[in-house]
């Protein structure tokens, strides 16, 4: 009634904690809040290094600071205020317990494994709380990841490479990036190899020309049959570290892969498209209407 398990995003924030309270042979005290603003729930997936301080976020994405309160069992830890009910407790770090499959983001079903047990000092709620959930493993679940992924990514890669005009998530582990006219073919390429290597949920990586739009299928399906040689411009990574959720991951291990899909990887130079003049097409579609 009291002891449950915890599953941590390998090398997340509150799994790199515990990984470290553990080398010190200590468990790690934390505290899980149930029924929330569903802006506290988009805070706390803030994407980032340790620096990052989803408290922060969360009052951001509020517009004003949030309520919190101290831990009746770890004064040091914060607790939302207006929280519907509060777990208290600690990650034990000597003990773990077979947990059963779950329902994950992508839609498959986790494979069971040993968890750290999380056991409960106290529960604290409101007066008749509500018990928030979500629908595991289907669109809400996934969106609820997938919204902090993008923020993530969209802040990190328009700084780090200024050649992004555009990012899009086209599913999970998915990302089409529209370029600037001035990146070269090189460029593209270790663009492409430094996102799959430093980016855990991203998997494949495709490049396209300005001029595409990356959420018009037609488009994209057109760059890639007609932009591409796969033995020159498919970029294969393997053995690169997985996210835990992808169910064709083997040990934790993963293969990666890049797509140059723009005309700068064609050797006989861009070649010239075939365009009609917007005034010629307006005066033909008026004649087809008389």
């Amino acid at each position: 009634r009291s002891r449950t398990t915890i599953y941590m995003t390998p090398a997340g924030h509150l799994d790199r904690i515990f990984q470290t309270n553990a080398e010190q042979d200590r468990s790690t005290p934390v505290v899980v809040f149930i029924g929330a603003h569903p802006l506290w729930a988009l805070g706390s997936l803030a994407a980032g290094g340790r620096d990052v301080d989803e408290l922060a976020v969360i009052g951001g994405l509020l517009g004003y600071p949030l309520e919190i309160t101290p831990s009746l069992v770890n004064p040091g830890l914060p607790v939302p205020a207006r929280a519907e009910i509060a777990l208290e407790g600690v990650i034990c770090h000597r003990q773990t317990v077979q947990e059963s499959p779950y329902g994950e983001a992508l839609g498959f079903v986790s494979t069971a494994a040993p968890r750290p047990v999380f056991e409960v000092k106290v529960m604290s709620t409101r007066k008749k709380p509500i018990y928030q959930e979500i629908v595991a493993g289907h669109l809400e679940h996934l969106n609820m990841t997938g919204i902090a992924v993008k923020i993530h990514l969209h802040r990190t890669l328009i700084k780090k490479y200024p050649g992004i005009a555009e990012l899009h998530q086209a599913g999970p582990m998915t990302l089409y990036l529209r370029l600037s006219g001035d990146v070269k073919q090189t460029d593209a390429k270790r663009m492409i190899r430094e996102i799959l290597a430093n980016e855990r949920y991203v998997k494949q990586v495709v490049v396209f020309d300005q001029d595409v739009d990356l959420k018009n299928a037609q488009q994209v399906n057109k760059a890639l049959a007609t932009m591409v040689q796969a033995d020159r411009d498919i970029l294969i990574l393997p053995d690169q570290i997985g996210n835990g959720v992808d169910p064709s991951e083997c040990n934790g291990r993963t293969t990666k892969w890049g797509i140059d899909a723009t005309t700068k990887a064609l050797e006989t130079g861009k070649p010239a498209r075939s365009i009609i003049p917007q005034i010629i097409l307006d005066k033909i579609m008026r004649q087809a209407l008389v």
